[in-house]
């Protein structure tokens, strides 16, 4: 039969088919999770931390399990696909995969990136190129080098430019000489194959707060401006770029939260061409930026501006990630901790919706929109669906 499917993974290793419409099991297979003394998690249980990608060609999803091996899973039936799982090359004791899986269908390249358990050594976060049709290895990249550190944190994973195939990565510390050595805490642009073309350092404050990039680059082409890309640094700062001038530093800095401790302005910007804005999930305060979900404006001068922001999502402490998608003009948010997806206008900020008490748990994944449905998992295990505002 034909079905609208929903594909979910858990982090005790669980991947999963729905029915988007009627919330049927399709099937259901099992992939490997690890137990780890890094309580991030709930229990320090890492599974399918990193959200899969389809391959609509091959019929295959692409999906990292907690013990870092890349799985291609078949759409239809969640069997294996012959001459899979592929080791990423990656000591999973100490690292995982927290960004979603790229595919890039132009070279037939998927991306798979690593990062530490709460930043404990020995480990070093990597950058994989994995070849679909070979099921190999193809190339990595270690933004440390030689040394420890350098995980990519980035929820969103690699981002790919489909005009050039090159790829953009933002990079944690490094555990060197200095917490930049070698492409640590930097915005990287690599080819295909993962050499390295442009790097920026932005100068970081120096002291004892977790200042590194814990967000995947956004890249976004507005009308009448070059391609640019913009990313969050735990610093507070969000960092915008031109994609081709990187090394001469960033475009446009705005300072959107007061840096904190835990690092906590980290996750996935949006950008809809349809309202020519980014949206910017704000977890502090600084300048006219409150808490809450922010809407920028691009300008003539394709620098970004304030148009709107909501405050109907009251400060939740040591929250780390207010998630967004765009459709239809609307664009969804979550809260994290505070257990809410919310409905904004896309254009005005104006609440249309929000979850209520519903949700029983932290939701820190963006909404997902299909079928007149918004979906949203929770670490209360459910996966919930509502009735599209």
């Amino acid at each position: 039969a034909t079905h609208n499917v929903l594909y979910v993974g858990t982090e005790a290793g669980a991947f999963y088919a729905f029915d988007a419409q009627s919330g049927a099991t399709l099937w259901r297979t099992s992939l490997g999770s690890i137990v780890n003394g890094c309580t991030d998690l709930q229990n320090g249980e890492y599974g399918i931390n990193a959200t899969p990608v389809l391959d609509r060609v091959s019929g295959r999803l692409y999906v990292v399990d907690g013990k870092d091996m890349l799985h291609a899973i078949a759409m239809t039936t969640g069997r294996e696909s012959s001459g899979w799982p592929v080791s990423i090359g990656a000591d999973s004791t100490h690292e995982h995969d927290y960004g979603a899986v790229a595919y890039n269908p132009a070279n037939g390249v998927i991306y798979v990136m690593t990062a530490s358990y709460c930043d404990e050594t020995p480990y070093q976060g990597r950058l994989v190129a994995v070849n679909a049709s070979t099921a190999t290895v193809a190339a990595t990249f270690l933004p440390a080098g030689s040394e420890q550190g350098g995980g990519m944190w980035g929820m969103g994973g690699a981002a790919i430019d489909p005009s050039t195939n090159d790829v953009y990565v933002a990079t944690g510390n490094t555990m060197g000489e200095t917490a930049h050595d070698a492409y640590g805490e930097a915005v990287v642009a690599l080819t295909p194959m993962l050499s390295v073309i442009a790097a920026d350092y932005p100068g970081l404050a120096d002291g004892s707060l977790d200042y590194d990039f814990g967000a995947t680059p956004m890249l976004y082409s507005p009308p009448a401006c070059p391609a640019q890309f913009a990313a969050k640094n735990k610093d507070g700062t969000l960092y915008v770029y031109g994609e081709n001038t990187i090394a001469s530093g960033p475009v446009q800095t705005l300072q959107m939260a007061q840096p904190t401790q835990s690092g906590q302005f980290i996750g996935v910007t949006t950008y809809s061409p349809a309202t020519n804005f980014v949206y910017v999930g704000d977890t502090g305060s600084a300048g006219p930026f409150g808490y809450g979900l922010v809407a920028l404006a691009v300008q003539p001068d394709c620098s970004l501006t304030l148009a709107w922001q909501t405050s109907e999502t009251s400060e939740v402490e040591e929250s780390d990630n207010i998630a967004a998608t765009v459709a239809n003009d609307v664009v969804y948010s979550t809260n994290g901790p505070g257990d809410t997806l919310f409905a904004n206008d896309a254009r005005t900020g104006a609440a249309l919706w929000n979850s209520g008490a519903t949700i029983g748990g932290p939701v820190f994944t963006p909404p997902t929109v299909t079928g007149g449905h918004v979906f949203v998992g929770s670490w209360d295990h459910t996966l919930y669906a509502f009735a599209a505002p």
